[in-house]
């Protein structure tokens, strides 16, 4: 769903705004799409990469929630 929205967004700007105009949304558009799989890389790699099993990680897990 996220990648559809994504998709129409882009369309929606680039039927409305001018060729300058679009070229600084995808611009900025481009690094907040970055620093958000940045930071959701950042913040699931520790759930990722540690087994699940103990009290410790299981209250990580709820945390990030």
């Amino acid at each position: 769903m996220a990648a559809l929205t994504n998709i129409l967004v882009l369309v929606a700007a680039a039927r409305l705004s001018t060729v300058a105009d679009f070229a600084r949304f995808s611009a900025v558009y481009l690094v907040f799409t970055v620093l958000l799989g940045v930071s959701g890389a950042y913040t699931g790699q520790p759930l990722v990469l540690r087994r699940g099993g103990g009290e410790e990680t299981r209250s990580a897990c709820r945390s990030a929630v």
